[in-house]
């Protein structure tokens, strides 16, 4: 057994804003929770009130992403809209931070669009008119040992992503001796999206998050958390026949799923 066992790890779920509906979120009651200011920002006063004034009562901890990466993701000419409008979306970030008074927030971690220089330039723009330090998110393919040391002197707490996006064990063992490194120097390490079992159970993270407790809807399937295997299990519903796809399946589904890693995230906040 691994000697991590005994060390919690926060899981934030996340992507409770997509669906914007709240009865999800209340009944699933999620200890932490990661939002997109993407999303959120759509979102009608109404809604945002309801679910921020939620996440800042009922859970344990809130983190908001800038979405940035997301936007660019699902959008072919994002790149030059970012470019021409990277000014407006700082402030509208900041500005977002500072009314709901968020104390995690992560930057704009934008490395591959517009290279790591700009990224420096766009952190420390943001976290002035914020008035507090984000997050910054080391990206192995973009940034160097010396950009590693040079952001775990000035922050306690930083992000990391799945180099590549790859699912091999091979990439288990470089973002293990970052995380350790970051460890020793007593920063903090999130991993984005890092919620596989060989990540949690080999890898020191204070905190990680996920989306996968929505896949549900997509693929038609159940997750249960099991405590003996301690992590959750993904099985379809129905190999003959396909789900009505209607809100009502959908959310309880949702409900269903959430909490069932709702379980996952007590497990390794407490138990891990």
């Amino acid at each position: 057994m691994s000697a991590l066992w005994g060390i919690a790890m926060r899981l934030f779920l996340s992507s409770y804003e997509i669906e914007k509906d709240l009865e999800v979120l209340t009944e699933t009651k999620p200890l932490f929770v990661l939002g997109s200011f993407f999303y959120l920002k759509k979102c009608k006063k109404d809604y945002l009130d309801r679910y921020m004034n939620y996440v800042k009562t009922q859970c344990k901890d809130f983190i908001l992403d800038s979405g940035a990466f997301t936007f660019i993701t699902g959008n072919k000419n994002a790149k030059n809209y970012i470019i021409d409008n990277i000014d407006d979306y700082i402030e509208q970030y900041a500005n977002f931070i500072k009314k709901w008074e968020i104390k995690n927030y992560i930057e704009l971690d934008l490395d591959s669009i517009l290279g790591y220089e700009k990224v420096k330039e766009i952190r420390k723009k943001l976290e002035e008119k914020v008035g507090h330090k984000s997050i910054p998110v080391f990206h192995n393919l973009y940034r160097t040992k010396n950009d590693l040391d040079e952001i775990l002197k000035e922050y306690n707490y930083i992000a990391i992503s799945n180099f590549n996006g790859g699912k091999s064990k091979k990439i288990i063992e470089p973002i293990k001796k970052i995380v350790n490194y970051a460890n020793s120097k007593n920063v903090k390490v999130h991993g984005l999206a890092l919620t596989g079992n060989n990540f949690t159970k080999n890898i020191n993270f204070y905190s990680v998050d996920s989306s996968s407790w929505r896949g549900c809807i997509r693929f038609g399937s159940v997750s249960k958390f099991n405590l003996k295997t301690k992590k959750i299990t993904v099985k379809k519903i129905s190999e003959k026949f396909r789900l009505i796809n209607n809100n009502k399946t959908n959310k309880l589904l949702l409900c269903h799923c959430g909490k069932e890693w709702k379980k996952y995230q007590v497990y390794l906040d407490i138990f891990r």
